[in-house]
């Protein structure tokens, strides 16, 4: 099962929810979303309780993503419900 990203923006915040395999190719497309943040957004709150399994690329891109959401000034908050 591939990963799937659905994106929702209320306000401020950017809420992601992640569901499927957060593998290789997954990270490559997750890196792909992430590299531009609507300027608007202060927020980012990921939610992975319907991720099944994260490799070792998958926390990677989330480092990765961590670190570009506090360049610019925002707050990155991962959830598991």
């Amino acid at each position: 099962m591939n990963l799937e990203i659905q994106k929702e923006i209320n306000r401020s915040q950017l809420s992601v929810k992640l569901s499927g395999r957060f593998d290789t190719p997954a990270a490559n497309e997750f890196d792909r979303e992430f590299a531009v943040l609507p300027e608007d957004v202060r927020t980012v709150e990921l939610d992975f309780s319907a991720v099944s399994y994260i490799s070792s690329a998958g926390l990677r891109s989330l480092l990765k993503a961590k670190k570009l959401a506090t360049k610019r000034d925002k707050r990155f908050a991962c959830q598991k419900y």
